[in-house]
């Protein structure tokens, strides 16, 4: 393949490259497949059932779970960062609480269920898998962590459940078969107007 600057995929002869789950599509939770509107009009309860924005790390758990299949399975995949032009009908302007709900909701994670079908993939709606994980999705918190101090929040000061993800950027998975997903910039999304503290200045 020759080295190319052009703004497209670009596939080697014989090959193909077709998007499957583009932001805005349905995840697949059944009784919730919202239809992806262009204009960005889609509410913000739409978006918590979408695909994300701006995929990133992902990672494949074959089905049935434990198995080695490779043309049926669940995707996990990040969703890192938004843009505003295209999320919203006006852009930044109006900038209300609704809106920042819904760019919470479309960062985060998806967990759809594919297939591979004659001519590519195609994602299983709905699904009894399908979920999407948002800023404000309330985990359970198990293991060693739970009850940790760094676990206590002001929502749940026992620290057994924690609320959402975001800026999710790299990923793995674990031996046992769990998704691993990693945040970065998150500092981006916090305004503070005091000064820093002498902690802060370190």
């Amino acid at each position: 393949m020759p080295v190319s600057t052009e703004d497209t995929v670009i596939v080697p002869e014989g090959y193909i490259a077709k998007p499957f789950y583009k932001w805005g599509d349905a995840t697949g939770i059944a009784g919730n497949l919202p239809v992806f509107k262009t204009d960005g009009s889609n509410t913000t309860e739409e978006q918590a059932a979408q695909a994300g924005m701006h995929h990133d790390g992902m990672a494949w758990f074959s089905l049935p779970q434990g198995g080695n299949s490779s043309d049926h399975g669940l995707l996990a995949i990040n969703h890192e960062y938004i843009d505003n032009g295209l999320l919203f009908k006006d852009g930044d302007a109006n900038w209300s609480a609704d809106k920042a709900l819904k760019g919470q909701n479309a960062m985060g994670v998806s967990v759809i269920e594919v297939k591979k079908v004659p001519l590519g993939w195609e994602v299983v709606r709905p699904s009894s898998f399908a979920r999407r994980i948002t800023v404000n999705t309330p985990m359970k918190i198990t293991g060693p962590a739970l009850h940790n101090p760094l676990m206590q929040t002001v929502d749940d000061p026992k620290g057994e459940i924690i609320l959402g993800t975001m800026q999710n950027c790299a990923n793995g998975f674990t031996p046992w078969g769990t998704y691993l997903t990693c945040e970065e910039n998150w500092s981006d999304i916090f305004v503070k107007k005091a000064e820093m503290n002498p902690l802060e200045k370190r």
